[in-house]
């Protein structure tokens, strides 16, 4: 079944731990984020997006979520944010003057090199026509891109062999909760349980539905051109740094409201609204007769 036919459910934990800190979210292109952002945008009353890409590169070009920051950085620093968010390296740890919860998606880095590059396919930001290698080059498909946002040299000197011990320094004492894109909706429930926030009922909200076959020898290509992210990865996993917070003792929570997000099917024209338990069963009702799955997570 299509991605696009799956609704999922987050309905979160009691847990006696609670966060009020604010959360900065690092997102790391082609990881989940989008979907993560979309349904935390609406749970939390004052946020921001820094907006641009995560370095200087070829395929949108404009002003880099970074230098949206530093643009801003007063205004930013002085406002009473729950949640900031962005394409933006680790540089911008040091500029913060709030003391947020650092979250932060990574992803095998051959496949999210993979979504990266279907991904600028779909949106015509190249053809696959065009050299996997010249991409790369033209810096239209970014090298080393978890690596080079976590290392905190990234606008300095990417791709250099520093990167690697400095991003995996960063990722082990500086950000708070470190998943795998496979662990996303666990992420999302266990933000919604310390936060004590509404239940998501939500479709993903950026598919690729163009599966582009890639070659062996652009395998190869991807390959090299992500050596560092590649070492960066396995030591996370080696040294099990990549959290994993199931815990079957927890008992689930009985909340009454859900934040529900959809980009196929819209309540009141709306992609995301707050609905009362009766809306859910009701929608949730709909959906199988639609043959749309409803998956609990």
């Amino acid at each position: 079944m299509l991605d696009d036919k799956i609704f999922y459910k987050c309905i979160g934990f009691q847990s006696n731990k609670k966060f009020n800190k604010p959360i900065f979210f690092f997102h790391t292109p082609k990881c989940a984020g989008t979907t993560f952002v979309v349904l935390l945008s609406h749970l939390f009353k004052t946020t921001h997006r820094l907006k641009g890409p995560l370095f200087k590169n070829n395929d949108k070009g404009g002003i880099t979520g970074y230098n949206n920051y530093l643009k801003n950085k007063i205004l930013i620093n002085s406002s009473n944010l729950q949640f900031l968010y962005g394409h933006v390296p680790f540089e911008i740890f040091n500029e913060l003057k709030k003391n947020y919860l650092f979250i932060t998606i990574i992803r095998d880095p051959i496949q999210r090199c993979i979504s990266h590059y279907r991904w600028g396919i779909n949106r015509g930001y190249f053809s696959i026509n065009d050299s996997i290698e010249n991409l790369f080059t033209q810096n239209k498909l970014p090298k080393n891109v978890i690596s080079n946002q976590f290392s905190g040299i990234g606008l300095t000197n990417p791709d250099s062999e520093e990167s690697i011990k400095l991003s995996f320094y960063n990722l082990k004492n500086n950000i708070d909760l470190l998943f795998d894109v496979e662990d996303t909706f666990k992420l999302l429930n266990h933000i919604i349980s310390l936060y004590e926030l509404p239940n998501l009922f939500f479709q993903n909200h950026q598919v690729n539905y163009n599966k582009i076959t890639i070659t062996k020898k652009n395998i190869n290509i991807i390959t090299k051109h992500n050596a560092n992210d590649i070492i960066l990865y396995s030591k996370l996993i080696e040294n099990k740094l990549i959290k994993n917070y199931i815990n079957p003792e927890l008992k689930k929570r009985n909340n009454k409201k859900s934040l529900y997000s959809s980009v196929n099917l819209l309540i009141d024209n709306k992609i995301t609204k707050l609905i009362n338990e009766e809306k859910t069963k009701a929608i949730e009702n709909n959906l199988f007769k639609l043959n749309y799955k409803v998956q609990l997570v």
